[in-house]
Parts: C-alpha cells; structure tokens; sequence
C-alpha cells in the first residue's frame, strides 16, 4: 500500500465521485479536490453546516 496524505484540514463531510472528492468543511465551504489532490477548488460557501450526497451526476446538499 502506498503512502497516506491529508488532502484538506477540517472537513465534516465528505464524497468520492468520479470527478473527485466533494467535501465540506468547517468554514462552511463546499470543496472538490481531484482524486490526486493536485487541484481545489471552492464550488460554494455555505456559511453553515450540512450533509452531502452525490447520486448519479448530481451532488446534493443539505445546510443547517
């Protein structure tokens, strides 16, 4: 097995996709970070906590 690496710091929740891993953290920011964490980027700011899903193509997200 290889090597473990910290992709982001504070995160709450968290799904892997095909198009990387959607987290949110505890800034209240929605985040998808490539499956190689060689990109980041911030998608939404939610200013609050909440769950998220992927299902299909789409991401959902509950907020507080």
């Amino acid at each position: 097995p290889g090597e473990r690496e910290e992709l982001e710091e504070d995160i709450t929740r968290m799904q892997v996709s095909s198009k990387g891993i959607y987290c949110l953290n505890r800034e209240g920011e929605l985040l998808l970070v490539s499956l190689d964490g060689m990109e980041r980027k911030t998608l939404c700011k939610l200013d609050s906590q909440g769950h998220i899903g992927v299902f299909g193509d789409k991401a959902y997200i509950s907020s507080g």
